[in-house]
């Protein structure tokens, strides 16, 4: 019996031995357990970019494509992965980017697009444990203004142009802007929907803030110059054959639009480089120079840089941004768009679109 019972406690303890160092073995592969990372089999980053374009702005999804081309310059290869995106491969991809001359904004352009990507792309858990993009530099170095004076702008206004001239039709584009307070040229895309009640509504695609601008005089002008009552659009010439605006067209537009902006500004005696944002930089320091709040401007522009200029902007009246569109047009003179055109002026009266 005394031995039975031997028998029977030596066999408990061994279940119960082993049965400790089984718990303790799961115990220890809990312990062990690697945080999430983003798994390298799957979609390529690029795959990631065209899931997300329905969703972005042109110039987002411009940005997005352009920083992954950089990406996988650095890494050497075809592709890349979620896999490829960890803390030391970001750190060395800037220093690389900084031995190869690349400016500080393009290194910051570039780091935000590759973040935007990545937060987009991994779970939430995953993001935590890796924070690949700590300590990058994803700021704003200060660069040279954008912006020309009054006095250029009016010099570009006054150019004598060929009819149907794409030089015409990119001086007008350029005026529009700047006295659309700045509009940006992705947002010129404008349907004849756009225009309510003598002005113009839009949202903006980069920050999808409604702005809403007064059509003053040589806006209007411009308007009527391009109308086309069989064409749903206000500048039916940047669609061409196409009845989308695809980033492909928005692209090729663009560049044909910034290469004709030199040519006008060397016809015009302008020295500095004029693109397609000069026009919206040169609206704002204007504006500033004319001592308009920066709560108004940033309405004009559609901005949504930080709450505290957003609860300003709430409570401005739009009237005080139509008056300050006003004041900035004051000191501008475009009157030569008028009297060029007083010849046909019945016949812009008859297909108008505000009759």
């Amino acid at each position: 019996m005394t031995n039975n019972l031997r028998g029977v406690f030596s066999y408990v303890s061994s279940l119960l031995i082993g049965g400790n160092q089984l718990v303790a073995g799961i115990g220890s592969s809990k312990r062990k357990r690697k945080p999430a990372t983003p798994d390298s089999k799957g979609k390529s980053l690029l795959q990631y970019i065209t899931i997300m374009s329905a969703k972005v702005a042109p110039k987002t999804l411009q940005n997005y494509q352009t920083a992954y081309n950089s990406f996988i310059r650095y890494l050497g290869k075809g592709e890349a992965y979620l896999c490829d995106i960890t803390k030391d491969h970001v750190d060395k991809y800037q220093k690389w980017l900084m031995d190869n001359g690349v400016s500080m904004n393009t290194i910051s352009c570039y780091m935000r697009s590759l973040r935007s990507i990545y937060n987009k792309a991994v779970p939430k858990k995953s993001k935590r444990t890796q924070c690949p993009f700590a300590g990058v530099y994803t700021g704003n170095a200060t660069t040279l203004k954008r912006s020309i004076s009054a006095q250029d702008i009016n010099k570009i206004a006054s150019l004598e142009l060929p009819e149907n001239s794409p030089l015409l039709w990119a001086r007008d584009i350029f005026v529009f802007s700047f006295c659309t307070m700045g509009m940006p040229f992705c947002d010129i895309v404008l349907k004849k929907t756009n225009i309510k009640d003598d002005h113009i509504v839009y949202a903006r695609k980069k920050t999808k803030q409604t702005v809403i601008v007064k059509i003053e005089e040589p806006v209007r002008e411009i308007i009527d110059r391009y109308y086309d009552k069989k064409s749903v659009w206000l500048f039916p010439f940047l669609m061409g054959d196409s009845d989308r605006w695809t980033l492909d067209r928005y692209q090729a537009v663009l560049c044909r639009y910034n290469s004709l902006l030199k040519v006008l500004a060397t016809l015009a005696g302008v020295k500095k480089t004029v693109t397609s944002y000069v026009s919206r930089h040169s609206w704002a320091s204007i504006a500033n120079e004319l001592s308009i709040s920066t709560p108004i401007v940033s309405q004009a522009l559609g901005h949504t840089n930080s709450k505290t200029t957003q609860i300003y902007i709430s409570q401005i009246n739009m009237k005080l941004v139509e008056e300050a569109n006003g004041e900035v047009l004051k000191v501008v003179v475009v009157s030569p768009l008028n009297k060029r055109r007083q010849k046909k002026r019945k016949k812009l009266k008859r297909n108008t679109l505000f009759q």
